[in-house]
This record gives C-alpha cells, sequence and structure tokens, in this order.
C-alpha cells in the first residue's frame, strides 16, 4: 500500500477563524456569565447532545443516566437566553468545521486536539494541578513510536480485529488523535481497528476528549476516573461509533456498561 500523504499541520493554524469565532462567542456571553463558566458549560451541553442523541435505545448508556444527562442539559441551557443559545450552537459548528479542515476529505488527516489547545489559549488550565497539555506534535511523534512499523498491531487486528489503547491522563485527547494519525500513515484504520480506553480526573477534560473522538469518528469509552486509586467518580461516555458497532468491542464494554 502507499504511504499515504501527511497533512501539512501549518496548513490550519492556532489562530484560525473558527477558533476566533468560538472564541469571541465566549468573550461575548462570557460577560454575564464569566468565560469560564460558558466554556465549561458549553462542553457539557455538547457532549450531553451527542451521547444523548447517539443513543436513543439505550445500547451503551442506562435510561437513568441518560435521563440525568438530559436534566442537567436542560439546567445548564435555561441559564442562558435566547441569543445566547444561538451563540453556544454557533460555537458548535465552528468547532464541527474546525475538526473537518484537520481531515481533507478523507485523502489525508491531522487529528488536533482543537479544544485541549483552546483551551490553553483561553488560560483555562489549571497550573496548581499541573494541568498541562502535552503538545500535538509530541503526541504525534508518540504515537509514531507506538505504531510505527511494528507489525504486531495488524497481527492483532487481523486476529481479532482490534487492539486496545488506555489513555489514563487524557486532557484533550491530543495522544489518542497522535496514535489514531499514526495508524492512518501506517494504512489501518482507526475507526474500527482499536478501541480507545480514557480517563482523566478532570471532568472538563472528559468532554473535551468525548467531543472530539465523537466527531473525529473514533470509537473510545472516556471516563472521568482517578488512574492511580481507580477510583470511578462518573459513569462512562461511549462516543457514537463505539455505540453503533458495540459488538465488536462486547467483551471488553459489558462490565462498564448500563452503570
Amino acid at each position: 500500500m502507499a504511504k499515504r500523504k501527511k497533512k501539512d499541520a501549518a496548513v490550519v493554524s492556532i489562530n484560525s477563524e473558527h477558533r476566533k469565532n468560538i472564541a469571541k462567542c465566549i468573550d461575548f456571553i462570557g460577560r454575564v456569565h464569566s468565560p469560564w463558566t460558558v466554556f465549561s458549560d458549553f462542553l457539557a451541553i455538547a457532549a450531553i447532545t451527542i451521547s444523548n442523541n447517539s443513543d436513543p435505545c439505550y445500547i451503551a448508556t442506562s435510561k437513568k443516566v441518560r435521563d440525568e444527562r438530559e436534566k442537567r442539559y436542560l439546567d445548564i441551557i435555561n441559564q442562558y437566553d435566547k441569543r445566547e443559545q444561538k451563540l453556544l450552537i454557533s460555537m458548535f459548528n465552528e468547532l464541527v468545521e474546525e475538526l473537518q479542515s484537520y481531515c481533507n476529505g478523507g485523502e489525508s488527516i491531522h487529528l488536533t486536539d482543537v479544544l485541549g489547545e483552546l483551551f490553553h489559549e483561553l488560560d483555562f488550565n489549571d497550573k496548581w494541578k499541573g494541568q498541562f497539555f502535552t503538545p500535538q506534535h509530541i503526541c504525534d511523534l508518540m504515537g509514531k513510536t507506538a505504531v510505527g512499523e511494528d507489525d504486531s498491531f495488524k497481527t492483532e487486528i487481523k486476529e481479532k480485529g482490534y487492539f486496545t489503547v488506555l489513555e489514563p491522563c487524557c486532557g484533550g485527547g491530543a495522544m489518542i488523535y497522535g496514535v489514531a494519525n499514526a495508524m492512518f500513515e501506517s494504512g489501518m484504520n482507526f475507526n474500527k481497528d482499536a478501541l480507545f480506553f480514557a480517563n482523566d480526573i478532570d471532568e472538563r477534560c472528559i468532554f473535551m476528549t468525548y467531543i472530539q473522538c465523537s466527531l473525529y469518528g473514533i470509537p473510545a469509552i472516556v471516563q472521568q476516573k482517578n488512574s492511580l486509586t481507580n477510583q470511578i467518580l462518573s459513569p462512562p461516555w461511549f462516543t457514537p461509533v463505539f455505540v453503533w458497532h458495540s459488538w465488536r468491542w462486547n467483551d471488553l464494554w459489558k462490565e462498564s456498561a448500563k452503570k
């Protein structure tokens, strides 16, 4: 198989119009609600919208959890007036456009942690918790090192259909996208050849990773969890691709489903 052309990362910069528009919306709504609150609320309602609409038949998420999330969505969105609600929707549309710009119609990709980079650019990271996300280009290098020319991954895919990846402190998911990028370059399909488990103690990180994995089409189980103590802090979030093809990973996820 011919090696696929890598997308030039400089094509989309940190100062892209889509990111600027998201920042403008946060700034406008944040005059009343504070930028930090707006960003946090946006992540929550976006994650809930994706989750509840991708699993209407409770394949992975129980009705109890789905109803609890729906109530939280309404509690959050009702704090904003109609104009602010439209801007929150606009933020989501801008995010979708930004993520699409890294995929180039599927001919070449360079999946990137857009929300994590915005998180830093807007100074929302918590330096006191050591919350400094690894840059995407470093994660891409680590992904290449992990996947690279190692045929064991392809052998595992051939034998059982997929391999698994654990990210115990996911942040915005940059390491996951680094592995996905390396898989693509190696001729593997990250939409079905790997199952990603992503954990973090910060709920906002869970939302960022879940939203982006969902929109990039990455099968993942994302959970707020202390990876040092194994303390589970909230029910898992299942990306749409995972839900729609959950039969592929039935032996791995049935214990964490329906909680």
